[in-house]
Parts: C-alpha cells; sequence; structure tokens
C-alpha cells in the first residue's frame, strides 16, 4: 500500500486566500510520488504538472479550481502530466473535484485565435493513466483531453455538473 503524505504536512491549506499552484508543483516535483489533498478548496494559480508515478488522492469534498484569469496560452491547464514531449507513465489521480472556473477563464473570441484553449485536464503522451471517482466541473470548453495516450483509464466522474453561470 502507498504511503501517502498529505499537503497539509507541507504547509499548505484548504480555504487560503493564497493560491497554492506553485507551493504544490514544488511537492510534485520532489521524490515523494504518493500525496493526499484533504477536504476544502484550493485555488491553484499555475498548471499542476504530474511527473511519472504520481498517485494523487483527493478527499471526496476537496476541490481543486483554477484562479482567476490563470489560463491565457494554449498550454495552461488546471492539471496536466509533467512530459509532454518524452512522455509520462503510471500516473493516477482519485477522488475530488476538479472546477475549471469557467467564468474566471475565458478562451478567445476567435476559433483559431492565440490563447486558453478551454482543457481542464490535458494528458499528452500518457502511459497507464487513471481518472478515477472524480468530478469535473466549469469547464470552458473540454472536461478532459487526452492526446497520444495509451493503456489510459478514465472512469468519468459520478457526474458532470452543469456549468455555473
Amino acid at each position: 500500500m502507498p504511503n501517502f503524505q498529505n499537503i497539509a504536512d507541507h504547509g499548505i491549506t484548504a480555504d487560503s486566500a493564497q493560491p497554492c499552484g506553485r507551493s504544490l508543483n514544488q511537492l510534485l516535483k520532489g521524490s515523494h510520488r504518493h500525496w493526499f489533498v484533504p477536504a476544502g478548496k484550493y485555488i491553484v494559480e499555475e498548471t499542476l504538472r504530474l511527473p511519472s508515478g504520481t498517485h494523487l488522492k483527493l478527499h471526496p469534498q476537496a476541490t481543486l479550481q483554477l484562479a482567476d484569469g490563470a489560463a491565457q496560452r494554449n498550454e495552461d491547464y488546471l492539471l496536466t502530466n509533467a512530459d509532454h514531449e518524452k512522455g509520462n507513465v503510471s500516473i493516477r489521480i482519485e477522488g475530488g473535484v476538479f472546477d475549471g472556473n469557467q467564468v474566471g477563464n475565458r478562451r478567445p473570441e476567435g476559433l483559431l485565435d492565440a490563447g486558453y484553449s478551454g482543457a481542464m485536464l490535458h494528458f499528452q503522451n500518457v502511459k497507464q493513466l487513471a481518472l478515477l471517482h472524480t468530478t469535473l466541473t466549469n469547464s470552458e470548453a473540454y472536461y478532459a483531453r487526452f492526446t497520444h495516450s495509451k493503456d489510459h483509464h478514465p472512469q468519468y466522474p459520478r457526474r458532470m455538473q452543469p456549468l455555473r453561470n
């Protein structure tokens, strides 16, 4: 059984006025690969990048929400794998709510205009990806996008909530 470390034990707390994306990414870059996110709302100001071997387990009432204005470029997402070019292996995401904050992160008007693609979760060149028991909500365009991925097992959310206006 994996040894999960609680992100709260590393100073990342829920319902804080301070965004936590940079701090979460620092944890994800470290040598530990099994993380637990307790209940509460976490504002993410930069794309979370999961390296190979990561198991991210969220409490059912834990919400990762994209911060207002965080998605400006085509390569901005709430969450993606760390290495799109060389690829990643064995990423598991389990539980929780992923909120794309559609109102705070709009795509450009024109279909081919530069800017945010509207993809909330993006996985490119990943082998053995599992997305389990999650709730995906408030995506600007795509809840989850899988490109050049093999052996992925998305068990889509218990429910996909409608967009909030």
